[in-house]
């Protein structure tokens, strides 16, 4: 079969692998509300003349309406034509028209290179009795290499779509109700800790940032009761890994950053006595802030951990004898409390990092890191995406190559909350800051292999619409 344009031209064609009457095909990346063409064509398996079925007519459905859509615009596009790669990206957004009355709520999204939705996913859709329940999508993954959409919502609830729109997977905080929190939705499967920041699903297995109080000796008074001695909670992260190859996902693994062999617990490194992102649903100290996890194929577990400016690395291997221990860390900076296992040597760029998100391996095997708080570390500045060459034998770091983040007058930005870089095929890579810092907008940019950014494109609410979420990550050319 082929999907054309209107007229039946410049046919983009799709096959069967299989012999049949009767086939099905999924097409992705169609504007909404656009008319197109199709024909199809049949050989018979017993030889023969194949048979056409002609040009035939059809609409792409509209968006649903919703603040998710209606009030989302991407403005300001800027291009070099033929120069950008990225087709499509995704992410998620929402705006709501006022943030205290109204019920908050975004989607999961892709947006083509002309800034237009072509591909939507409203979690509230498959969670009955919601009601007026606010539901944030707080984080978001992408399978490999299945390309199964991954999100967490509330900090209580994990969601797994396909690109169909199939809900494949479903687990929620145990709150006691039998519920997911806030619905009337039975979860496949319940944890008990708060999940947070990111998600992975990798060889048949979910795996998910926690969180959970520790009481440790008050070394810093925060509770200002004039003793060093006493209790203070603070915040210690951890992960769940879920099993999924029994078709209901089962609680495989579950340790916290204090079970790990290595690392010794001093929140005094953070150096402080509140925690801006829980509130009130985990008390305590935020001491490490873990905002990403990324799971490979040399089973191994890397984290950055946003208030101690490092990345660690965590033996994931089960066969091994240093399973769960810590294999190194490296640090941008400002030393955490495991020292640092890797010398910054220079590499053309800046080697330090601070206020990072989003590391992982990129396709060179080289660290890929989004340095939020690159040039000032007090909570302004700008923000860059950052590769690292590791040299394992001589344990040096060097900083190869840099992205530092525009809007679209060219401005260089800082993006305070987390935010991503990723590398595509060609040479050319994908950043994607999560928030403009006091604005209401969200930029995404691409880099050529020279560094320029090539295409850009930034979201925003409309006017007398208030963002609900950031765009945390975004993910390049999924189909």
């Amino acid at each position: 079969g082929e999907y054309l344009p209107v007229g039946c031209q410049e046919p983009r064609a799709t096959a069967a692998s299989f012999n049949s009457t009767s086939h099905e095909f999924t097409l992705y990346g169609l504007k909404p509300s656009d008319a197109f063409d199709w024909r199809a064509y049949a050989s018979p398996a017993t030889g023969g003349a194949p048979v056409f079925t002609g040009c035939k007519n059809e609409t792409t459905g509209a968006l649903p309406s919703g603040p998710e859509t209606a009030e989302l615009v991407s403005v300001g596009i800027s291009t070099a034509g033929a120069a950008a790669d990225v087709k499509h990206f995704l992410t998620h957004f929402g705006c709501v028209d006022d943030p205290v009355t109204d019920v908050r709520r975004n989607a999961f999204i892709v947006i083509d290179q002309d800034g237009e939705i072509v591909w939507y996913q409203d979690p509230a859709a498959d969670l009955t009795g919601v009601g007026s329940t606010d539901l944030s999508l707080e984080a978001i993954g992408l399978t490999r290499p299945l390309k199964h959409v991954l999100g967490i919502i509330n900090h209580e609830i994990i969601v797994e779509y396909t690109l169909e729109g199939e809900l494949v997977n479903l687990l929620c905080r145990d709150d006691g109700s039998g519920y997911c929190p806030g619905t009337t939705t039975v979860p496949e499967a319940t944890f008990d800790d708060y999940v947070h920041h990111d998600l992975a699903v990798f060889d048949g297995s979910l795996h998910v940032l926690t969180a959970e109080e520790v009481g440790v000796t008050d070394l810093l008074d925060c509770d200002a009761d004039s003793s060093t001695s006493d209790t203070y909670p603070i915040v210690v992260d951890g992960m769940y890994v879920f099993d999924l190859t029994s078709g209901t996902p089962t609680l495989a693994d579950e340790w916290m950053w204090t079970d790990v062999a290595g690392v010794t617990v001093d929140y005094t490194v953070a150096g402080t006595c509140t925690s801006s992102y829980w509130g009130s649903s985990v008390v305590g100290a935020d001491y490490m802030h873990t905002n990403s996890l990324w799971v490979d194929v040399a089973e191994q577990w890397m984290f950055s951990l946003h208030n101690l400016d490092s990345i660690w690395m965590v033996d994931a291997d089960p066969a091994s004898s240093t399973y769960n221990e810590l294999a190194w860390t490296m640090n941008g900076g400002d030393p955490g409390d495991t020292g640092d296992d890797w010398e910054m040597v220079t590499g053309g760029y800046d080697e330090e990092f601070h206020g990072q998100h989003t590391a992982h391996w990129g396709p060179d095997a080289d660290l890929v890191i989004f340095d939020n708080q690159w040039t000032n570390t007090g909570g302004s500045g700008v923000s860059r995406g950052v590769v690292f060459e590791l040299d394992a034998g001589a344990g040096t770091a060097s900083a190869v190559a840099q992205y530092t983040v525009e809007d679209l007058a060219a401005g260089d930005v800082y993006c305070p909350t987390g935010s991503s870089l990723f590398p595509m095929l060609g040479g050319h890579a994908l950043a994607t800051c999560a928030e403009v810092d006091g604005t209401n907008s969200a930029v995404v940019n691409e880099f050529d292999a020279s560094d320029s950014v090539v295409w850009a494109v930034e979201l925003q609410c409309d006017a007398g619409y208030t963002r609900t979420s950031t765009a945390f990550r975004g993910y390049a050319n999924l189909w």
